[in-house]
């Protein structure tokens, strides 16, 4: 959960209930989610998404 802003938890609920590999994000808050063991969320910047598009040509 994320207390420091706490309106976006309603996208963390999005991303549990759509299986999503990770969410992406610059949004500080957001690292909260990365002490939480369960459910596994992984955060990632906007930069490294772009890197993984890259990577595996989709874009």
């Amino acid at each position: 959960m994320i207390h420091k802003d706490p309106d976006d938890n309603k996208f963390v609920d999005c991303a549990i209930a759509g299986r999503v590999m990770y969410v992406v994000t610059d949004d500080k808050p957001f690292s909260a989610l990365k002490k939480i063991p369960f459910p596994p969320i992984d955060i990632i910047s906007i930069d490294d998404f772009l890197e993984e598009l890259t990577k595996n040509s989709i874009i």
